[in-house]
């Protein structure tokens, strides 16, 4: 799409605010404001969170075997987990560069597969 987007923050404190503003042209097209409150992770407000949103896990629940169904009646494979160690973490913080001019690029990860196999 050929639009910006604006984006501003509140320093987190007792309360966190994230404003969003989408710009076409330079013309504002869509305005969104986002406003968190700190509360204390307790026992006490857990119990009451699920006391005011009950149904929240069971529709999540439902949600999740609704797609499972989907996918069975399409007869998309089943694929399972290959193991411990056998798959590239995808939340890998990257500090820099992994590699130098000169030095051979392949990774720990790509450098243990080709011994196991």
């Amino acid at each position: 799409m050929d639009c910006e987007y604006q984006w501003t923050f509140t320093t987190p404190a007792d309360s966190l605010v994230i404003q969003t503003n989408s710009l076409r042209s330079g013309q504002p097209l869509f305005d969104a404001t986002l406003k968190l409150e700190a509360q204390e992770y307790s026992a006490h407000n857990l119990h009451r969170v699920l006391l005011r949103h009950p149904w929240m896990t069971a529709k999540v629940i439902a949600g999740i075997h609704w797609q499972a169904i989907r996918l069975w009646t399409k007869k998309v494979p089943v694929v399972h987990h290959p193991g411990p160690g056998m798959f590239k973490p995808a939340n890998q913080r990257h500090t820099g560069a992994a590699w130098s001019v000169g030095k051979e690029r392949t990774s720990k990860f790509e450098q243990e597969v080709v011994q196991k196999s």
